[in-house]
């Protein structure tokens, strides 16, 4: 047995309660409160182990609770990833933090949903705090990020034996709101590529490399010159970059599958050789005023380029050019149409843009799938009447 601190009037305790194949077996709690109730409670612990009926600390509340699991588990994830989630685990504490753990019910946890569906409703029972942090509404998408945190939360507390079951499991998950995605028809890329031959030679390479591979956002600012082999036309896609606390940090991808190498085509190969020898004179130019690095795309002074940049740039050209509205992201919806519509296989498409599955890709990108099969039983009516 023992009793560690880990800061002002908290504590871990360990209960060791027997031996399975060789290996002890123990209890493991965090405590909050003095040392001479934390050595109480230990005591506790031991005699509720040996009977087999070990009862979690009946005041630790989820918020106390979602604490521990932030600093015990969270820390492991990705930076942008944890600090999303402390942001997130603070709206929900204002709502639920203060229930104790076991007394969490599924009825707690339904009012905050229903909190989140509509402005300014309040638990009819009062358990539950007003969230004044809480947006006007939720859409069912965003209420599931909650549900799905919660769950994650409450499922390390039964791990943990703090909690014998979780109460989320018994609340209807939110229903996901299947978006179409937007994306250019042939002719309006065409029009885009217009467009693109006045504009700088970074803005051009952007656009093509987005429409070309149907690279994610991040995957294209986080290119080095490196990652591009001009002798094969392939580009290497292995890290991408994120802002994170005003910084611009580099990760690898989250998925095995998000690293792949891309062919290019020529045109784009092209346009960023063109770059390349740009951005060399630029250097040259600047000299020790220019940020060194193997980034493809760099600042006005070098450096790595900002993930909001991609967006901002096209943005701007759609509103120069009085394009339709469509969000740099959907480049690669765009990019992903453009080779259904040419007849290339499911399987070429989902490795090409780093899914995980072809049932990824059918899956997203079902309306268009059908729309081509249609052009395909047209065309295929026209052969047998001709016949």
């Amino acid at each position: 047995m023992s009793i560690t601190s880990r800061g002002k009037n908290t504590w871990r305790i360990e209960v060791i309660t027997g031996k399975v194949n060789r290996q002890y077996q123990r209890i493991t709690e965090t405590f909050h409160g003095l040392k001479s109730e934390a050595k109480n409670r230990e005591s506790e612990l031991k005699k509720q182990s040996q009977t087999g009926t070990v009862v979690v600390n009946r005041k630790m509340t989820f918020s106390e609770f979602s604490e521990i699991w932030l600093k015990e588990y969270a820390q492991n994830l990705a930076p942008r990833t944890y600090k999303e989630y402390t942001k997130l685990i603070e709206k929900i504490n204002n709502c639920i933090g203060n229930i104790p753990l076991i007394e969490l019910k599924p009825l707690h946890l339904t009012d905050y949903y229903n909190q989140l569906r509509e402005k300014g409703k309040e638990a009819p029972h009062n358990k539950l705090k007003k969230d004044k942090t809480s947006p006007k509404t939720l859409s069912e998408n965003t209420i599931l990020h909650h549900y799905t945190l919660i769950g994650e939360i409450l499922n390390r507390a039964v791990d943990w034996d703090c909690l014998e079951r979780n109460p989320n499991t018994k609340v209807p998950r939110p229903k996901i709101q299947k978006h179409e995605p937007k994306f250019y028809d042939t002719e309006q890329v065409q029009n885009l590529l217009k467009c693109l031959e006045t504009e700088p030679l970074q803005s051009k390479a952007l656009i093509l490399l987005a429409l070309d591979t149907g690279a994610r956002r991040g995957e294209i600012t986080g290119l080095d010159w490196s990652d591009i082999d001009f002798e094969k036309n392939f580009i290497s896609i292995n890290q991408t970059t994120q802002m994170l606390n005003g910084e611009i940090i580099e990760k690898v991808p989250k998925t095995n599958s998000s690293i792949r190498k891309v062919a290019i085509s020529a045109k784009t190969a092209q346009v960023l050789k063109a770059y390349k020898k740009e951005q060399l004179m630029k250097e040259l130019e600047l000299g020790s005023k220019w940020e060194k690095t193997n980034k493809v795309f760099t600042g006005r002074l070098g450096g790595a380029i900002s993930p909001s940049a991609p967006s901002r740039i096209f943005s701007d050209i759609i509103k120069r050019y009085n394009l339709p509205s469509i969000k740099f992201h959907e480049l690669r919806h765009t990019s992903v149409s453009l080779l259904i519509n040419s007849g290339i296989h499911t399987h070429v498409i989902s490795k090409r843009v780093g899914h995980s599955s072809i049932s990824t890709t059918s899956s997203i990108y079902s309306h268009i799938f059908n729309s081509a099969e249609k052009e395909v039983a047209e065309k295929m009516n026209n052969i047998l009447k001709a016949t």
